[in-house]
């Protein structure tokens, strides 16, 4: 059996397999105090952007990358 595979992966994945590039992250906003920060990230590919939250850079690009491959019905 296949390991699950992370949003972003997946995201790589699709974007990579229509000759779209790699997905672009960018860090939108950090909110909270210093010992337990929000990251907002925001993701373009495709032409499209996700947006996701999260207490750590990575998890918010994880979220990002998940709603995106919704929209893009991809998930």
């Amino acid at each position: 059996a296949k390991p699950p595979s992370s949003a972003k992966t997946r995201l790589q994945e699709w974007t990579l397999g229509r000759a779209l590039g790699l997905p672009e992250y960018l860090l939108v906003a950090t909110t909270g105090p210093s010992h337990a920060p929000r990251f907002v990230v925001r993701v373009l590919a495709a032409g499209l952007s996700g947006e996701g939250e999260g207490e750590t850079k990575r998890a918010a690009e994880q979220a990002a990358a998940a709603e995106l491959l919704s929209v893009l019905g991809a998930s």
